[in-house]
C-alpha cells in the first residue's frame, strides 16, 4: 500500500518533512472501504498507511481510526457509510474526538480505534521517504533501503 507522489507532496511541501513544526495534533483516520482485496484499509480515497501519523508524539496518543469514509461516493462500500468530516451530531465519532481533543479530557481515547491495534497500520504503516540530489531532484534509482527497527536491528 504505497502512497503517492502527489500524498508525498503535500506531506513535505513546508519543510521538506511532515512535522506541522511540532504543533499538538490529531489525526482521525477513515477504515470504511476496500484497498485492493483488503476490506477496511482505506477510507476510500487513500489507504489508511496513507495517512500520515509520524507528526504525532506518540503513534497510539493522537491519531484515532474510526469506520468511516472519507466521503459518500459512488463506490459500493462507501455508499451508505458514514463521512468523517460530515459532522452532523454529537455522537458523530469525529465529532467526539474533536471535542475531547479541545477539551484536553482523555475521553477521545475510548473512541475508535489506534494504528498498533489495527489489522493493517500496525503490520503496514510505514515512513515516506525520498532522496534528493544536490539540485535537489529526486533520486528514482535505489538498489537497498536499510533501516534500523524499534529493538535495534537492521532491516
Amino acid at each position: 500500500m504505497q502512497g503517492t507522489q502527489f500524498l508525498w507532496d503535500i506531506a513535505t511541501w513546508n519543510q521538506g518533512l511532515d512535522d506541522l513544526r511540532e504543533v499538538d495534533a490529531l489525526a482521525v483516520l477513515g477504515t470504511g472501504d476496500y484497498y485492493g482485496n483488503s476490506n477496511g484499509a482505506s477510507d476510500g480515497v487513500l489507504p489508511s498507511t496513507s495517512a500520515s501519523l509520524l507528526f504525532t508524539p506518540s503513534t497510539d496518543e493522537r491519531p484515532r481510526i474510526v469506520p468511516y469514509c472519507h466521503t459518500l461516493s459512488g463506490f459500493l462500500s462507501c455508499y451508505n457509510s458514514t463521512p468523517i468530516a460530515k459532522v452532523d451530531s454529537e455522537s458523530h465519532l469525529t465529532s467526539r474526538i474533536i471535542r475531547s481533543f479541545l477539551a484536553d479530557t482523555g475521553d477521545r481515547k475510548t473512541v475508535g480505534t489506534t494504528p498498533s491495534r489495527d489489522p493493517y497500520l500496525a503490520k503496514l504503516g510505514g515512513v515516506h521517504l525520498a532522496f534528493e540530489d544536490a539540485l535537489h531532484n529526486f533520486v528514482a534509482d535505489i538498489d537497498e533501503v536499510r533501516y534500523k527497527t524499534a529493538d535495534g536491528t537492521f532491516t
